[in-house]
């Protein structure tokens, strides 16, 4: 026991997440069926955590996760997961659904953000193969995105994203207001662990941010 904690809190230093390797051994060597259900979670973090409802089944050497549904900012984060371990190297897949996210709950210490509002939606769609949660997600493809609508943010936030420093200076000594959000999206293609924008966009009623970007798993 004491060994699998160490080797699942291994860290390769260049990544951000576990290398330490699981032993699919283990999950050939039993079945189980496990479910929870909690209609008020308190989580002992920040993160706005409502509620929780999870149904696992491991059978044949093949875990399943079908749902784990959590209420989460107003709206819920509902997801689906497959380990397989039947091969010396592991497979997995992923599924995550954002469901009505209201943004103002997300972060409600960040003065700016907690004054903002608006609905988030999005899918993460991944598989992979690999022993540790880092060589998995390193060689993961898929699928991410995700879309705001009827939001607002702050006039500052604005600015500072569509790198107009004069009204940024403006704001600053006038005062800051918040502005409508007509809508705002983004889309990753995910090859070999590296994720690769196909679309960036955000519409306020002020200004049309685009852009693009990508991310290394």
């Amino acid at each position: 026991r004491a060994g699998a904690a160490g080797a699942g809190q291994t860290r390769d230093a260049g990544r951000l997440l576990p290398a330490g390797n699981f032993e699919g051994s283990r999950l050939q060597a039993i079945d189980a069926e496990v479910k929870l259900e909690s209609k008020d979670l308190k989580a002992p973090t920040a993160l706005p955590f409502e509620s929780i409802r999870a149904s696992l089944v491991l059978k044949d050497a093949v875990l399943k996760l079908n749902p784990l549904e959590l209420g989460f900012a107003g709206g819920k984060i509902v997801s689906k997961a497959t380990l397989d371990a039947r091969q010396p190297t592991l497979k997995s897949q992923v599924e995550m659904d954002f469901q009505k996210l209201r943004l103002e709950k997300m972060v409600p210490e960040n003065p700016r953000i907690s004054q903002a509002a608006g609905t988030i939606g999005g899918r993460i769609a991944l598989s992979g193969t690999g022993n540790s949660i880092a060589d998995a997600a390193a060689k993961a493809n898929g699928s991410a995105g995700a879309a705001m609508s009827q939001g607002r943010i702050s006039n500052l936030l604005d600015a500072i994203s569509g790198l107009n420093g004069g009204k940024v200076l403006r704001l600053l000594l006038g005062g800051d207001k918040n502005i409508a959000v007509n809508c705002g999206g983004m889309a990753f293609n995910v090859k070999n662990g590296q994720g690769t924008s196909t679309l960036f966009i955000v519409d306020t009623e002020q200004t049309q941010i685009e852009g693009g970007g990508g991310f290394d798993l």
